[in-house]
């Protein structure tokens, strides 16, 4: 059964440059310094616990979900940046001392965590288009890394997995059967896709089967703006 990480303990050591930083007041955002996590470790990290401890034996001073684990430019390789939302709940936790390293310790949890589990099955073949560049702007959406981490975040703010057309969640309507799918969609065109520019979390809408198909067709193709108008309309 495959292990999913749920939180992570660090310690704060001033001398390494591992200082506790506040990036956001307002939403009470921080970030912790850098830190050696594998890319499969950050990904399942995203929606889980991070706690901040001045020692190992010490209760944590700062905690709370975090949003992001990201690797900093000019930073040594293999560290990366944990972003978090700060909470009282992860104030005064205490981890054992077994299983620390590199003075941080990941809590592991053997069984699959039902409410970040994220299905990456669309159906490619429901597409038309067939020319190059539509592989290459379907491929962009079948990112599993960036396809996953917009899922976990749309799942850390609202709960759910709704379709940003039509509201529709394969969990409500599915049960255990729906539970975590939902497709991405790539709102840059076609035409407008040269292969180098990098993909953003941002450029990605979460939809449902029948309307990422709306999205693709007809021309000139739709946006989730134009389509949610249509169906209103209708």
């Amino acid at each position: 059964m495959p292990r999913i990480a749920q939180a992570i303990h660090v310690v704060e050591k001033t001398k390494d440059k591992q200082i506790l930083r506040c990036v956001s007041h307002s939403r009470d955002e921080w970030e912790t310094g850098y830190w050696v996590v594998g890319a499969s470790t950050a990904e399942s990290l995203l929606g889980g616990m991070v706690y901040v401890h001045h020692g190992q034996n010490l209760p944590s001073h700062k905690g709370g979900t975090i949003i992001d684990v990201y690797y900093e430019a000019g930073t040594a390789k293999g560290r990366k940046v944990i972003r978090f939302l700060a909470s009282q709940s992860g104030e005064g936790k205490i981890a054992v001392k077994q299983g620390w390293g590199n003075e941080r310790k990941v809590v592991w949890n053997d069984v699959p965590s039902q409410k970040f589990r994220i299905k990456n099955d669309d159906d490619e073949s429901a597409f038309p288009e067939g020319a190059k560049k539509f592989k290459l702007h379907y491929a962009r959406e079948r990112d599993s890394a960036l396809t996953r981490r917009a899922k976990q975040l749309r799942l850390l703010n609202t709960g759910k997995l709704e379709c940003e057309v039509c509201k529709f969640d394969f969990t409500r309507e599915f049960g255990d059967h729906g539970e975590g799918f939902i497709e991405a969609h790539h709102n840059i065109p076609v035409s407008k896709l040269d292969g180098k520019t990098k993909t953003k979390m941002t450029d990605l809408a979460l939809v449902c089967s029948n309307c990422h198909r709306m999205l693709h067709r007809g021309k000139p193709l739709a946006t989730v703006a134009s389509l949610t108008a249509i169906r209103h309309e209708g």
